[in-house]
């Protein structure tokens, strides 16, 4: 998807007119929307076959430059293990993302969260769209809870996209700092418990806008490797890091400062949520963006505006 974009350089500030106004670039903050697919429901469901859904690829969204901020290579490095039960209350909101970017059939990680519509989940922009000059990705089918090849809580085909405006139309690493998206998924016919809705069916967890940048940090997700060796994990089963969060900036003086924390979950674990405990109740404070290499550092945009204008366009379908 092309955007048409005007720079106006220091001192060089005009009035606006009909045709300045009309290519006048959005804010990187605001979030766009794109419906996930032409095909029906059923056509996603049996695209994704048990032997498909095991070959999918992990988008891999890593960097090897260094990034500006604390040191946060000081921070012990949380080792990623299996999550033993993934059923549980805490755990069955995240799952696996299948789908179809730039021709190949791949995979990322999400968490539902809390909405109006019960059927709204949260994930990495790189997720829902391959970022400038890419397209949307296509045949989305989430797995809440995903184990061992399994559907717990059944499959839920995604119905639309949405990301910001920052991530589609930057080059990385500057649009990591934009890299936060979410989804919706079609309502199921009702079970015998009378609910079809997904955040019936597992529960949602909220997204905090403009948490603390230090925090304790339970990281779910489903890595395909372990950082920095690469050797495999078992995609089939959920993974965890937990400890803690602080700030740092991927892209750079003058760019939003994001989170960063340090753990061995590698491609697949992206668009997992981080959760922290507030009280009672299990918030989503950051996702699973970017990860470097060798030094085992895992970035988050910061839940600041852009957090903010995705998470009202997907609370706004019904």
């Amino acid at each position: 998807m092309a955007t048409a974009m005007t720079l106006l350089l220091p001192g060089t500030a005009t009035a606006a007119t009909p045709e300045t106004a009309a290519t006048a670039a959005p804010s990187p903050f605001q979030a766009i929307s794109h419906p996930a697919g032409d095909v029906s429901a059923a056509s996603v469901l049996n695209y994704w076959t048990p032997e498909r859904m095991a070959k999918a690829k992990p988008l891999d969204r890593s960097l090897n430059g260094p990034a500006a901020g604390p040191d946060v290579t000081a921070n012990a490095v949380t080792n990623a293990k299996i999550r033993p039960n993934p059923k549980t209350k805490l755990n069955r909101t995240t799952g696996k993302l299948f789908l179809v970017q730039d021709g190949y059939d791949g995979y990322c990680s999400a968490t539902v969260t809390t909405a109006g519509n019960k059927r709204s989940v949260w994930t990495a922009g790189h997720c829902v769209h391959s970022g400038r000059g890419g397209d949307w990705s296509t045949y989305g089918l989430f797995v809440p809870a995903y184990h061992n090849g399994k559907a717990p809580f059944q499959r839920w085909v995604v119905d639309r996209w949405v990301t910001t405006y920052g991530w589609i139309s930057n080059p990385t690493p500057q649009a990591f700092t934009y890299d936060i998206a979410a989804f919706t998924v079609k309502n199921k016919p009702k079970n015998k418990k009378g609910k079809r809705k997904l955040q019936q069916v597992v529960g949602g967890k909220p997204v905090k806008i403009k948490p603390a940048r230090k925090l304790g940090i339970l990281n779910l997700g489903y890595p395909h490797l372990f950082l920095p060796s690469g050797k495999p994990t078992n995609t089939r089963k959920m993974y965890y890091c937990q400890g803690p969060s602080t700030p740092y900036n991927i892209a750079g003086k003058g760019w939003p400062v994001g989170l960063a924390t340090r753990c061995t979950m590698g491609n697949g674990a992206s668009g997992g949520g981080w959760l922290h405990k507030y009280g009672k109740t299990w918030y989503i404070v950051g996702l699973n963006s970017a990860h470097h290499r060798h030094n085992k550092i895992t970035f988050s945009p910061y839940h600041g505006p852009a957090a903010r204008s995705v998470l009202k366009t997907v609370r706004s379908f019904k």
